[in-house]
């Protein structure tokens, strides 16, 4: 199988709750590193449709999260353990991987 252009590779252990919806999504992420991340979004969409609450933020939030992009817009630097790359190169920034999507 090739590996998409715009799409995530896992840097180690998904760190959540086994059990969690956060875990559920990461497994999600796992499963499909090397995928296209329109089709990880639309995976992570389905799911939330089945498992989570109304007004959980957009499903691509849940890659950026993962990646550690929302917490460098906020500072409280989360270890990543997922990378958002796009042409071969990681996506560095909340605003890069927002214009990609």
């Amino acid at each position: 199988m090739s590996t998409a252009s715009f799409t995530v590779r896992v840097l180690r252990e998904n760190p959540h709750q086994p059990g969690s919806i956060t875990w559920r999504v990461g497994q999600v992420v796992t499963a499909m590193a090397g995928c296209a991340v329109p089709s990880i979004v639309a995976a992570i969409s389905a799911l939330e449709r089945d498992t989570t609450p109304k007004g959980v933020a957009g499903p691509a939030r849940w890659l950026s999260h993962f990646a550690g992009l929302e917490s460098l817009e906020s500072g409280k630097h989360m270890e990543p353990w997922i990378e958002i790359i796009h042409e071969s190169s990681p996506v560095k920034s909340l605003t890069a991987f927002r214009e990609l999507l």
